[in-house]
């Protein structure tokens, strides 16, 4: 009978194997090293997440145009601010930013909120609206008022 030696068979079956589980082990390595890093951003976030609130009072709309105040009640500083205004069909996102003195839409939300800092806003808006929310950088933070508790002249 002709064929390859037992001897040589068992060495390239055990070269076959080391080889597959080096792949499978750099594979592995990668996808963990992946894995734990993007939980402990994830978890980095939701610790310095947990030391933020934020209040959204004195709602008003009049005119075509909602007016309120927002305020870190937090202990980190609040990114990103913007106001989501729940129509019963849709939704509307109002980015927030400053120009001088005053808070307006933009098309990027950059306003940022220090601890205990409030701002005035007054944006233009349609009037069927059920709900206003404030929104952060971190999604865990946010308030809302409902149209019943908005103040209508």
């Amino acid at each position: 009978m002709k064929g390859i030696s037992p001897l040589l068979s068992a060495i390239l079956l055990i070269a076959f194997a080391l080889s597959v589980g080096v792949i499978i082990k750099g594979w592995f390595e990668g996808l963990s090293k992946k894995t734990t890093t993007h939980i402990g951003e994830k978890i980095e976030e939701k610790l310095l997440c947990s030391e933020g609130s934020i209040s959204l009072s004195e709602v008003e709309f009049c005119n075509q145009s909602l007016s309120g105040k927002i305020e870190n009640t937090g202990r980190i500083n609040l990114e990103e601010i913007s106001l989501l205004v729940v129509y019963p069909t849709s939704t509307q996102t109002l980015k927030l930013c400053r120009a001088d003195s005053e808070i307006v839409n933009c098309t990027e939300a950059n306003l940022t909120l220090i601890p205990r800092e409030v701002v005035l806003f007054n944006i233009s808006t349609s009037p069927n609206f059920e709900v206003i929310r404030v929104l952060t950088n971190c999604k865990e933070v946010y308030d809302e008022v409902k149209s019943k508790d908005v103040i209508f002249c």
